[in-house]
């Protein structure tokens, strides 16, 4: 809680991580926007994520697609 959450993606993904939160903060949905978080453990993880904005807050849903991409890297 301590850390803004920008410390804990991979920074190839920072780009595009601070463009959908952008368009969070206008007002507008992102669906289905693909990201790595790193773990306690220092290991990343793929993390697909549907965000939408109400107000001032920002309501989000990630799952786990690490072995998803995984497979498609094969």
């Amino acid at each position: 809680m301590s850390k803004p959450f920008f410390d804990f993606v991979h920074p190839d993904d920072l780009d595009r991580t601070r463009e959908a939160v952008s368009t969070l903060a206008s007002q507008q949905k992102v669906a289905s926007f693909e990201n790595r978080y790193r773990c306690k453990d220092g290991t990343y993880r793929w993390l697909e994520w549907t965000s939408a904005p109400a107000g001032n807050l920002i309501y989000s849903a990630a799952r786990d697609i690490t072995e998803r991409k995984q497979a498609e890297e094969s």
